[in-house]
């Protein structure tokens, strides 16, 4: 009876933080543009220390930021939130995916997915310098002109 009671006791308590995203991954500028600085923004209410700096892989539409993360809690190390640069992309989809890496015991894996945001980057649209049917028509006119200038030389 008692360990039954126990283990509904630990399976509650497992489950209460459940539903809570953390940590959180977002990516600035949110709709960045070609040749812009992107940065990942790592934000976390638990007790995980998050490092200065991450290191970022890139294969092909694929973005992985890894961060070292200690096995360790020590709280006047907690920081809640951090910013790492991701760099510069050319136009398209692309998946920026994190993962906690650390020192785990064998088998497991040293990184472990944490969570992933999607980002699609815009191109750079150059605007053409468009024109209004009267500024055609006095361009045109004004060509009609010089063109009958010259023909009057002759």
């Amino acid at each position: 009876m008692h360990l039954r009671m126990l283990l509904m006791l630990c399976l509650a308590a497992g489950g209460a933080g459940a539903g809570a995203p953390d940590p959180s991954l977002s990516i600035i500028p949110s709709s960045p543009l070609e040749g812009q600085e992107v940065e990942a923004v790592v934000a976390t209410s638990s007790c995980t220390v998050l490092p200065p700096q991450a290191t970022v892989l890139r294969s092909g539409s694929t973005v992985r930021v890894e961060l070292e993360v200690p096995d360790v809690c020590s709280l006047p190390d907690v920081v809640p939130l951090r910013i790492y640069a991701i760099g510069t992309f050319t136009p398209g989809p692309y998946a920026v995916d994190l993962y906690f890496c650390g020192n785990p015991p064998p088998p497991l894996p040293r990184c472990s997915f944490v969570r992933s945001q999607l980002m699609t980057v815009q191109g750079i649209h150059y605007g053409v310098p468009s024109m209004e049917t009267g500024s055609i028509l006095v361009l045109v006119l004004a060509l009609m002109s010089l063109g009958n200038v010259q023909l009057a030389r002759r």
